[in-house]
């Protein structure tokens, strides 16, 4: 649970705030990781859409 915070943290928190954009790939993995089998990238997508 640990490793998936720091990434998620990582990748859409620190990232954004330091270079202006977010840091995934696309890859899938936060998809295999998640106990809920939530697909951030569709998440995401709708969140940046609002």
């Amino acid at each position: 649970v640990e490793r998936f915070r720091h990434r998620y943290y990582h990748k859409l928190d620190y990232f954004p705030k330091t270079y202006g954009f977010e840091a995934c790939t696309g890859c899938g993995r936060c998809i295999v990781a998640c106990p809920g089998k939530i697909d951030m990238r569709k998440v995401l997508k709708e969140v940046c859409k609002a």
